[in-house]
């Protein structure tokens, strides 16, 4: 509001938030009370109908009575989401019925524990209810309250952005597949061993610098990437002549005999 002199009146206003935000507070004390006395009254309901004591320490009892009582805290958990805006689009109307199973739960809960209570004949629903609803009462809302947090915008991009990176990931394998397995990669591996291999070997075989020269010049070339075609001829003008050619199959020939002896086979001495 204005006063006389035109300026806002700003007490007024932060009395108002004042007051909305203890009645907000109330309000949620008063909702955790409620599911606490329906938790009660279903844990109360179970122990007497099923004979379940915890006391002793009974683990089949105690998670018993928890999965009872869990409908209380998804409820909660529920209304917790809806009044900080964290339920959107499609998860509302799953919400709602986690809310109304909630509703039904704590209903039937409430009359059937007064009904057992009253120390009268016990209503034939309150035996279905203990016997069919009750045991699976929490699973059902469970099941539910993780529809709606499967069902969050947030979550599906962040599925989408995993999506993309294992799409990136597998594009990329089989990119990096493809160039190793590549003819060209084959070719430029076969052309690296015959640039080294030969001066290893020839030395081990004795041959002269010319002969390991020449090994070395008949490396395959490598493929052009458009046409497949190496773009050189293999060892073209680089041939040896009839003479080294026939003093490098005896070489061999005597390495074959008598290279495990240690006889170099071109001098014919020790190795």
């Amino acid at each position: 509001m204005s006063t006389k002199s035109g300026e806002v009146n700003l007490s007024a206003k932060a009395s108002r938030g004042t007051v909305g935000g203890i009645s907000a507070f109330l309000g949620w004390l008063a909702l955790g009370v409620l599911a606490a006395v329906t938790a009660g009254h279903a844990i109360s309901i179970t122990m007497g109908w099923a004979n379940l004591n915890p006391a002793g320490g009974d683990i089949i009892a105690i998670l018993a009575l928890t999965g009872v009582a869990l409908v209380e805290v998804f409820a909660v958990l529920t209304a917790v989401d809806y009044a900080t805006h964290n339920i959107r689009a499609k998860q509302k109307p799953v919400a709602m019925g986690i809310e109304g199973l909630w509703f039904i739960f704590a209903a039937v809960n409430l009359i059937s524990s007064f009904a057992m209570k009253h120390g009268g004949a016990v209503p034939a629903f309150v035996g279905y209810w203990i016997t069919f609803g009750l045991p699976i009462a929490g699973l059902a809302v469970g099941g539910l309250f993780y529809v709606v947090k499967r069902l969050d915008p947030a979550a599906g991009r962040a599925e989408d952005d995993a999506e993309l990176k294992e799409t990136f990931a597998s594009v990329q394998h089989g990119a990096k597949v493809e160039v190793l397995d590549s003819e060209q990669m084959h070719v430029v591996l076969r052309q690296m061993m015959w640039q080294t291999l030969p001066a290893q070997i020839g030395r081990e075989l004795g041959l002269s610098e010319a002969q390991i020269r020449n090994l070395e010049l008949h490396a395959p070339a490598l493929l052009d990437a458009k046409t497949g075609v190496s773009d050189q001829g293999r060892g073209a003008g680089h041939g040896l002549d009839a003479a080294d050619l026939e003093h490098l199959r005896g070489a061999l020939a005597l390495y074959e005999k008598n290279g495990a002896n240690g006889v170099n086979p071109t001098t014919g001495g020790r190795l």
